[in-house]
């Protein structure tokens, strides 16, 4: 057989390549599906559809919120909840920070 033959088999497929040698014995006589259920699953597949209403719901959670904004019970300025006031220092009704004057 000539060069022109040989490579002209090959793609046809009249000859068997080395990669098919390789899965003829990985195979070793199996069914294509045997083969792949002899191997354990790779990753976690889900057994149903996630609902609309699931997935809105998961989504939803992760949403953007605005900052609760409340006044200060010392000066009335508005402030983060549960933090400390920049204006006067005072946070639950307690001077926290010692807040200097504007120079």
């Amino acid at each position: 057989m000539s060069t022109e033959q040989a490579s002209y088999a090959t793609m046809n497929g009249s000859q068997s390549s080395g990669i098919a040698c390789e899965l003829e014995k990985i195979f070793r006589g199996l069914s294509f599906v045997d083969f792949l259920l002899s191997y354990p699953p790779v990753m976690g597949v889900p057994k149903r559809k996630t609902s609309k209403m699931r997935l809105r719901t998961r989504k939803a959670a992760n949403r953007w919120h605005r900052p609760q904004l409340t006044k200060c019970s010392q000066c009335g300025s508005t402030v983060r909840g549960h933090s400390v006031c920049p204006s006067c220092g005072y946070y639950k009704g307690r001077q926290v920070l010692t807040v200097e004057g504007k120079a």
